[in-house]
């Protein structure tokens, strides 16, 4: 792969193009201003990288005119959720490698993408165009937006961490990565992230969200192996399915995903075969599961779940809103400083935070979008909200409550 500035420039290189400076009539050199958005020349570490795809999406709903060119991906999508819970005031812990086509990003994105001030690296990849996929759902009685087909139109272009992670060598460095594909790749990008590390850094925190077009009975082995690279696999409920039956059942049941879960958490995930298996349901939540203190599940509701009155009015689409859980999950575990030593409670913890993080996803075609309070507050509104109050509002609802889905009838 052939990696380039991406010609809109880097986070640290905003600064518009200029014109030689002219001498002034004192015959001294006009020095140019600061610009007000420049970026310190040191970035704090990073507690939170995402080698997921960045893409453009046309997203179908049944009845509804296709929304076409909508910037996501689920790299961008999990950075976003670990932007939303980093709040202002660590944002500079988050970073992303991406990697798009000649045909680049629309500027406007763009420009939306660096106003989270993040570390973001994006490369161009000359020759190819930036990676496309189509979107598409079927209604379902207790699951409104229920995915049906996700295909990419495009060839996807995703993060080959070498040549990259030289010119940056902090990705490298983070304490947790978002990872997004099938078991070869993963297997690859790990194998470079582990040569790349020192060898007295703490050991990585990887979080593995897989490429649903990759999932078959007939990947099983492939993915049995790779899970044991990995802290936590995240699965959707179908996909997990899918890896375990020829002819998956296109209904929510969830003692079934509960077996399924059993028999993963058997073969083992991580190399002590103690890792987490996280579940992701969409309007019927997601279950954590985990062998490290015995066979232990736990299901926790979304935070827009079925049984809420303004569910539906609050939902307008949910592409992208398990990036983004995953990616608020993986940055909870990290800032936490949590890494091997995180038991199952903790997860859980993460993953109610994570709750919050997707809701901003799915109030919005698109990413969520973010503005300050005032000048000075640290305070952010995503989609004109408070996290804060939302997470209260959500871990009040949860405190003491066991929540067990209803299968759909």
């Amino acid at each position: 792969m052939n990696f380039t500035r991406y010609p809109f420039g880097l986070p640290h290189s905003r600064v518009p193009s200029q014109q030689p400076n002219k001498p002034s009539k004192h015959g001294k050199e006009k020095q140019p201003s600061k610009p007000h958005d420049a970026r310190p020349k040191k970035a704090p570490p990073l507690a939170f990288v995402s080698l997921g795809l960045t893409q453009l999406e046309d997203i179908k709903h049944p009845g509804r005119e296709v929304v076409r060119n909508v910037l996501g991906g689920p790299g961008l999508y999990s950075m976003a959720g670990a932007r939303i819970i980093a709040g202002h005031a660590r944002r500079r812990e988050i970073g992303y490698l991406g990697v798009v086509g000649v045909d680049g990003l629309p500027r406007r994105e763009l420009d939306g993408l660096l106003a989270w001030d993040t570390q973001l690296l994006i490369v161009g990849e000359r020759g190819q165009e930036t990676t496309r996929a189509v979107v598409a759902y079927e209604e379902y009685p207790s699951q409104p937006f229920r995915l049906a087909t996700w295909r990419f139109t495009t060839p996807p272009l995703h993060p080959h961490t070498l040549d990259a992670f030289h010119s940056r060598p902090q990705l490298s460095t983070a304490s947790a990565i978002h990872l997004f594909g099938a078991p070869v790749l993963i297997t690859s990008q790990i194998t470079t992230l582990l040569e790349l590390r020192s060898p007295g850094a703490p050991r990585l925190l990887l979080v593995w969200e897989p490429d649903p077009a990759t999932l078959t009975a007939h990947t099983l082995p492939a993915y049995l192996n790779a899970c044991r690279l990995v802290d936590v696999f995240s699965p959707s409920d179908v996909e997990l399915t899918k890896l375990f039956t020829l002819t998956p059942v296109p209904r929510f049941r969830a003692r079934a995903i509960e077996h399924y879960a059993t028999l993963l958490l058997e073969q083992g995930i991580g190399p002590d075969r103690r890792g987490t298996l996280v579940v992701r349901a969409g309007a019927h939540g997601c279950l954590v599961a985990s062998r490290r203190q015995g066979a232990e599940m736990v299901w926790l509701p979304a935070y827009y779940h079925r049984d809420e009155v303004n569910a539906e009015a609050a939902v307008v689409d949910v592409t992208g809103a398990g990036s983004v859980f995953l990616g608020a999950l993986a940055y909870a575990l990290s800032a936490g400083g949590l890494g091997m030593g995180m038991g199952m409670g903790d997860v859980v913890q993460a993953a109610k935070v994570a709750m919050v993080a997707a809701s901003f996803r799915v109030e919005r075609v698109g990413l969520p979008r973010v503005v300050r309070v005032a000048d000075g507050d640290s305070e952010e509104l995503w989609n004109g909200a408070s996290v804060a109050e939302r997470r209260r509002r959500y871990l009040r609802g949860v405190e003491g409550e066991v929540y067990l889905p209803a299968s759909d009838g």
